[in-house]
């Protein structure tokens, strides 16, 4: 695969979130193993992690849009093609945008030898050579249907799953998981501007089992971050983490989860931790439903819409219910085996 040359067109911002930029960041180090070399082109907007992408070792070119335009993929489109001739071209275009189709991926054809499209939401047509959409559906098989050319391959479902290699490694070694709580992890992304994790520690103030004790991680993108330490100040049961680098190593420590759906779902299953979820994106609501009627998590339901009664009465239930908990964790152990990034990544490989 040497001189393999990819570029990743993909956003991250305080309403985008930051589970797209670090699933395009885990697959770019995945083919930097096998001597790829990746450019990241990212808008410039409020809470984008450009200067992360650059500490990971990455260049990026800055796409200065005006959110005002519509449509905005225009110039979008036009910025990217210039960078992309003045970088000589590539061999593969990986995009994992909500805003861009059809439109924009043809006119990219003409610097970009292939073009890989990270979907989640099949409402809208693309020109791409694969689709990966690593969320569970039961209708996963026919979602795209009439949305791709016909010769295009399809990586669907959670085996595709984007996941660090820590994940895998954290697998070999996991411990048995009895379904027993006695450590709860709370996360809801990098932004989470509902404050959910607040709601959900004030909810925890009325468990009657003080034995468990809560990790919470606060992503790089919270403007909450003053008020839940404030509110975490005097409970010793919490323990606040910045921006993790350790995500595999919190999950495996941890009995149950409480937070939102996205990429961190896959890691969980990865490793078998029960959770309890609340979404806050609407396209996160039809995966999460279908999961929770499989068995590998429960859906409690949308951000701003579960009460603090909900929310206490669903994290004893788990606390009493080992049976049950156990049972989740089985469920997702069995659906993600930690090797969809390498699988992604030797697809890109083989169809260079």
């Amino acid at each position: 695969m040497y001189n393999m040359n990819i570029a990743f067109r993909v956003d991250a911002s305080n309403q985008i979130g930051t589970g797209h930029v670090m699933r395009c960041l885990t697959l770019a180090d995945e083919l930097q193993k096998a001597g790829g070399r990746s450019l990241f082109l990212c808008k410039v907007l409020q809470g984008d992690l450009i200067h992360f992408i650059e500490a990971r070792g990455y260049d990026v070119v800055r796409l200065q849009i005006e959110e005002s335009n519509s449509p905005s993929w225009d110039d979008d489109a036009c910025q990217c093609v210039n960078a992309l001739i003045f970088a000589g071209g590539v061999d593969w275009l990986v995009v994992d945008c909500y805003s861009l189709d059809i439109g924009w991926e043809t006119l990219l054809r003409t610097v970009a030898k292939k073009i890989f499209v990270i979907d989640d939401l099949a409402d809208r047509p693309h020109n791409c050579d694969v689709l990966l959409d690593q969320n569970y559906y039961v209708d996963s098989v026919t979602r795209y249907e009439g949305l791709i050319p016909a010769a295009s391959s399809q990586l669907l479902g959670p085996l595709f799953s984007l996941l660090r290699p820590q994940f895998m490694e954290a697998r070999s070694g996991i411990r048995k998981r009895d379904g027993h709580i006695r450590r709860i992890l709370v996360f809801f992304g990098g932004s989470d501007l509902q404050n959910e994790s607040l709601r959900v520690l004030q909810a925890m103030r009325n468990l009657t089992y003080p034995e468990v004790c809560v990790d919470l991680i606060i992503g790089m993108q919270n403007p909450h971050r003053y008020e839940l330490k404030t509110f975490a100040a005097s409970l010793k049961w919490i323990t606040i983490h910045y921006q993790v680098s350790n995500m595999a190593e919190l999950i495996a420590a941890a009995d149950l989860y409480v937070g939102a759906a996205g990429t961190t779902t896959w890691e969980r299953c990865c490793l078998g931790l029960p959770s309890l979820v609340i979404t806050v994106a609407a396209n996160q609501i039809p995966s999460t439903m279908d999961l929770h009627q499989l068995g590998v998590l429960t859906y409690l339901g949308a951000s701003g819409m579960v009460t603090f009664n909900q929310l206490s009465m669903a994290i004893e239930n788990c606390v009493v219910s080992p049976e049950k908990m156990k049972a989740q964790s089985d469920s997702g152990f069995a659906l993600v085996d930690g090797l969809g990034t390498s699988r992604c990544a030797q697809v890109i490989i083989k169809k260079k």
